[in-house]
Order: structure tokens, then sequence, then C-alpha cells
């Protein structure tokens, strides 16, 4: 009868020993699958940071330019554009 007990023991601690890894197994895909979208959704939030970056970079470029040349005419024409 001992032994039968311990068999049946055994096998309830093998039925739980398995349900609690595949549990374990799925909670922890459940966390990878959460912390790979939020890091996918940072790594496009940068993308689009560092797009909008170079797209101020360029702006500043081309009034820099514009504020040159505007500078430049005014040494050449006498003065600064003026509507007529």
């Amino acid at each position: 009868m001992q032994a039968d007990n311990f068999s049946k023991l055994e096998l309830m601690r093998a039925t739980v020993d398995e349900k609690l890894q595949g549990t374990l197994e799925k909670r922890l895909g459940e966390s990878f699958k959460q912390v790979l979208e939020r890091l996918e959704q940072m790594h496009q939030g940068l993308g689009e940071m560092q797009t909008l970056a170079t797209s101020v970079g360029g702006l500043k470029r081309a009034l820099t330019n514009v504020s040159f040349y505007d500078r430049l005419c005014g040494v050449f024409d006498g003065g600064p554009i003026r509507d007529a």
C-alpha cells in the first residue's frame, strides 16, 4: 500500500511539474513577446526622431543659406531686398 501511495504521489508530482513548466514557458513567452514589441516600437520611434532631426538640419542649412544670400545681396545691391 505504501508503494502504491508513493507511485500515486510521484504521478501527481510529475503532473504538477508538467503543468507548472507549461505555465512558466507560456508566461515567459508572452513576456518576451511584449518586450520585443516594445523594443520594435522604440526602434521605430528612434528612426522617426532621426528622420526629423535630419529634416530639421536640412531646414537649418537652407535658412542659413537664405540668410547668407540676403546679406550678400544687401552688400552688393546697396541694401536689403525691398518690394518695389
